[in-house]
Parts: structure tokens; sequence; C-alpha cells
């Protein structure tokens, strides 16, 4: 009995996941502007295999259709959370980034415009 899980979680998630990457944040955090450290999926080899193998096994759950809406409903619970914690996140990145701007725009010591030179 195959539950087809993996199609129609990514189905049932696309729009969720399409906003969720529309983010400032998640655009930083994708192009390597944030720290990535703490992504998992960077130690991964072949992230191909692994994610191939991963739908394998979600399509291999014996689950019922229902169950399976269920699940794709949570996920979509789980992307709203996601969405809005990087919400909060852009905030802080957009904070440091200004502050980075300004110190490299201040940083350095001029003579004032009365001073000879």
């Amino acid at each position: 009995m195959s539950s087809n899980l993996a199609i129609k979680l990514r189905s049932g998630t696309q729009q969720a996941h399409t906003s969720a990457e529309n983010v400032g944040f998640m655009k930083c955090f994708l192009k390597g502007v944030v720290d990535r450290d703490c992504n998992a999926l960077e130690q991964i080899p072949d992230k191909k295999a692994f994610k191939d193998k991963y739908r394998q096994a979600l399509n291999a759950l014996p689950v019922d259709d229902i169950t399976a809406e269920r699940i794709v409903a949570e996920a979509n619970n789980a992307f709203g959370f996601n969405l809005q914690m990087a919400q909060e996140l852009e905030g802080s990145l957009i904070k440091a980034l200004g502050q980075v701007l300004f110190n490299s725009l201040t940083r350095s010591q001029n003579s004032g415009s009365t001073e000879v030179a």
C-alpha cells in the first residue's frame, strides 16, 4: 500500500513553502548571507540520494487519505510557524546589516571641514 505521502506533502505545502522562501531572512539564509552552521542538510554528502530515500520512506508509510490530509495540514501549520519566526528574524537581520553599513560609512576619521589641511 503506497500512500504517496511525499507527493501529497510536496503539492499540499507548495504555497506555504514558497511563502517561507520569499521572506527576506530566508532569501539571505539560502544565499549564505546568514550563518548556515545550524543546517543539518549541509553535512549530507549526497542530498539528492538522501531526499529520494526520504520520499520513498514517506510513500511506503501505511497511511490512509484522511491521515495523509491531516499530515499535510500539520506540515502547513509548521510552515506557518517557521514563516513567523523568519519574519521576526528578518527585523534583527535588517538592524544588523544597517549597523554594518553605518559602521563602514562612519569608521574613518577625517579632518574637519574647517581645519586647514
